[in-house]
């Protein structure tokens, strides 16, 4: 908050005066009781341009260079918050184009390239839900990147932790907290985990259950909420994640869902806001999105982006507004 106040303090010291060197600052105002502040140089915008409201509050601030968007765009919320963040170059977005809630929090980010291309979106809509496409995915085939990974990185670093070095030998290991409840306790074969594995809170809660082979995650593996709720429920063979995987609220209700085959995506993939309307749909085939992928507006059966691939590549992406109107259209 402190830099957003000393970058729109230097706004206004730039605009205080109707001339500064060469360039020209006019202001224009608007029925509605706002004014547009835009700087100009030989006739044609170069520099900041700011839009206030009727109320003296910045709404959005632009820079340009020869007449085309140029650098930084910037949109506000009324109470001050960023709402948006795009970048230009030559007027053609270049760069991210990032989305944010009230308590500026990301919501959504684009990446564009060549004049306007789409090179990746990221969306953060569902609290704790981050799905990722980026070039990257497209040619070596998309790997969900969330949860269950994390979870499996974890219960490794903690199984390593546990094993006593250079044993080769059957042992049953447990290891506790500070306040002498149980942390994880494990089964070895060998010196390599086999059995079930258990993470537990410091409450004494379960928080994970998995089970092993020959050290490799084979089976169910479950994550529990500190209520006791299931909060994921994953499938493995030989350490890969192999069919279903489905993540649910505190309420049981499922927040996403899909499908794995030998470790990469493979089917359909779901992802749900609260209300169990569709947040995002795709489908993929050996890792690579193939017919189309869907973004929708939150709580809403309205399509807000519509992207089209072909073995994994984008080939056409669309933009629609709240009542289907259709506000932006690329192929690649």
């Amino acid at each position: 908050m402190i830099k957003n106040l000393i970058f729109l303090f230097s706004i206004f010291l730039t605009f205080n005066s109707a001339v500064v060197g060469r360039a020209i600052v006019e202001t224009i105002p608007l029925k509605n009781g706002g004014h547009y502040e835009i700087s100009y140089e030989n006739d044609k915008r170069n520099g900041r341009a700011v839009f206030y409201d009727s109320k003296g509050r910045i709404i959005e601030i632009a820079t340009y260079k020869d007449d085309l968007l140029d650098g930084t765009k910037v949109k506000f919320y009324l109470s001050g918050a960023i709402k948006e963040k795009k970048e230009y170059v030559n007027g053609k977005l270049e760069g991210l184009s990032t989305l944010y809630d009230r308590r500026e929090q990301k919501t959504r980010v684009i990446g564009y390239h060549d004049n306007n291309k789409i090179s990746s979106v990221s969306n953060f809509q569902n609290a704790r839900f981050n799905f990722n496409l980026d070039r990257y995915h497209f040619k070596v085939g998309v790997f969900w990147d969330g949860l269950a990974q994390r979870h499996t990185q974890n219960t490794q670093h903690i199984i390593e932790n546990l094993k006593f070095f250079g044993e080769k030998r059957n042992q049953f290991l447990i290891s506790y907290y500070e306040n002498k409840k149980i942390y994880c306790e494990c089964t070895f074969n060998k010196g390599l985990p086999s059995g079930y594995c258990l993470i537990y809170y410091p409450s004494g809660k379960i928080m994970s259950y998995d089970t092993y082979v020959n050290g490799k995650l084979n089976g169910d593996s479950r994550i529990y909420y500190l209520s006791g709720a299931l909060l994921a429920d994953y499938k493995y063979k030989d350490g890969l994640p192999n069919g279903d995987f489905v993540i649910y609220d505190m309420n049981g209700k499922i927040k996403m869902n899909a499908h794995y085959k030998d470790g990469l995506l493979d089917g359909e993939v779901n992802v749900f806001y609260r209300d169990r309307t569709h947040c995002l749909k795709a489908e993929f085939s050996k890792g690579k999105l193939i017919n189309k992928l869907k973004y929708y507006f939150p709580f809403s059966s309205q399509i807000e982006y519509l992207v089209e691939f072909s073995d994994g590549r984008i080939v056409r992406s669309r933009r629609f507004s709240q009542s289907g109107e259709e506000n932006f259209s690329a192929s690649y």
